[in-house]
């Protein structure tokens, strides 16, 4: 009573698969697990719910194919496993597969590739879907398959296949029943690969070492156990003692590149202007483009592994635009966003020469400028080391200095200051000379100005007047004064 039970619904859920199968509008996908001709099922196939006799396929109905190699599966690998059906002048197919041992137990994992053509069943069956049945005269479907662990043996690939007439019931269908045996490749083995790094910059490079055999083969063509490379995949055949083979695949990756950042342009001058930045890892050198805002063609630098460059030869007063880009090897990466300073103008060397000298004055003259904020001016007689010192403003063309000695030689420097801490100079003019005349009959010699130069202790370093202990007073005239203040 229970086999006719049994019976009754296979029947029946068959009929109601099948014939959806069979119906127009393909609403149903796939047969239940159990149908693949396997052992496992006893061989059940497509023919327990449909009319007629389940024909052994041959190459030109129905096969199941691999891209398994001759010698064997390796465990553990990935193959693509291939059906295919032929029934000229049918449009609806189906089929079931099953991975087995000759005794029925499962082996290895199928996975499918294609869920709009195919699915599994109890996850050890794979069937076709309702979008997965139309064909002109033929039908194939892929997926892959997993090769159990080692030491599993012989694996069957069973197989049932439905060339329907799509008459809308079981009659009239064609069933193939086919199979295909593979062997496990027993001389296999598992090399290994460690790699010194597995994230290199670009033109760097990184050693693979590959173990667990006698020797080895890499795909760069290189033979050995390690090998030096850039970034990239590679693949090594490793050969044991007894001539087994086995493959290993190692990646490396290439760090990305980017553009330096943190842009500055600093110490900005007339002629020059030093640009710093922030490195960008993995960058070996820079690159480094100017030019005055409006123009069409770039200046190009080159520099080191840096993260500052002075640039030289510039036009005062011209605003410039700069970017930079990072080198790595012979490779560089896209310039940043322009950034914008102006140079200042040109803090050239007043020209200044001496109008009327008395005996106790001298007139210093200059053309001013529109870059120079003030004038410095610095005199002293002759054979004295200190300067006396005087600052003018910018709209000052013109200097007299009095209180001088009378028939005395005097010299002279000057120098054009282009900011009011004076930091931004022409640097000095060479030192020149004037004497003041000597006293005319009857003329009274003018007093001289007499400045306090500067104030030092006894070993000669310059100290505040004020300073507590033994102070040094020295005069514009040469003089000296000795204070003593207690502590």
């Amino acid at each position: 009573m229970k086999k006719l039970f049994f019976t009754l619904t296979c029947i029946l859920g068959f009929v109601v698969t099948l014939f959806q199968f069979n119906s127009t509008t393909g609403s149903t996908s796939g047969a239940p697990a159990g149908y693949a001709n396997d052992p496992a099922s006893g061989q059940n196939n497509c023919t327990n719910c449909h009319a007629g006799t389940a024909i052994v396929a041959t190459p030109n109905t129905a096969s199941i194919t691999t891209n398994i190699p001759s010698g064997g599966y390796i465990p553990g690998q990935t193959y693509t496993i291939t059906a295919t059906v032929i029934y000229s002048g049918r449009s609806k197919f189906g089929f079931e597969i099953a991975a087995q041992s000759s005794n029925g137990a499962t082996r290895g994992t199928i996975i499918v590739t294609n869920t709009a053509q195919t699915k599994l069943v109890n996850n050890n069956y794979i069937t076709h879907t309702s979008g997965g049945t139309s064909g002109s005269g033929n039908k194939t479907w892929t997926f892959n398959w997993v090769a159990p662990p080692a030491g599993s043996g012989p694996v069957g690939f069973y197989g049932s296949f439905n060339a329907s007439n799509n008459n809308n019931n079981t009659l009239g269908d064609i069933i193939y029943i086919t199979s295909t045996n593979v062997q496990e490749n027993a001389c296999f083995i598992s090399p290994s690969i460690t790699a010194s790094a597995d994230t290199i910059c670009p033109q760097n490079q990184a050693t693979l070492t590959a173990g667990g055999a006698a020797s080895y083969t890499w795909s760069t063509g290189s033979i050995g156990s390690s090998i030096t490379i850039g970034p990239g995949t590679y693949t090594v055949t490793a050969t044991d003692a007894n001539g087994c083979t086995g493959t290993a695949t190692k990646s490396i990756a290439s760090t990305v590149v980017d553009k330096p950042t943190g842009l500055i342009a600093g110490s900005i001058k007339s002629t020059s202007v030093k640009i710093k930045w922030t490195k960008a890892v993995c960058a070996d050198g820079y690159r480094i483009r100017i030019r005055p805002v409006g123009t069409s063609v770039w200046r190009n630098i080159s520099v080191g592994d840096t993260s500052e460059k002075t640039v030289f030869n510039l036009t005062p007063s011209t605003n410039y635009e700069y970017q930079l880009a990072s080198a790595y090897g012979t490779n560089v990466t896209a310039y940043t966003v322009s950034r914008t300073f102006t140079t200042t103008c040109a803090c050239t060397l007043p020209s200044v020469t001496t109008g009327t000298i008395t005996s106790s004055s001298a007139q210093f003259n200059w053309n001013d400028d529109a870059c120079g904020v003030q004038y410095k001016i610095q005199y002293r007689r002759q054979g004295f080391n200190t300067w006396t010192s005087i600052t003018v403003g910018d709209t000052v063309s013109t200097l007299t200095i009095t209180g001088l000695l009378n028939n005395q030689a005097y010299e002279f420097r000057s120098r054009r200051e282009c900011n009011t801490s004076g930091t931004i100079n022409s640097g000095w003019s060479a030192i020149s000379t004037f004497n003041t005349l000597p006293l005319r009959l009857g003329e009274q010699p003018e007093a001289e100005v007499v400045y306090l130069l500067r104030a030092v202790d006894v070993l000669g370093r310059e100290v505040y007047p004020e300073s507590k202990g033994l102070v040094i007073l020295q005069y514009s005239d040469g003089t000296a004064k000795r204070i003593f203040r207690k502590e």
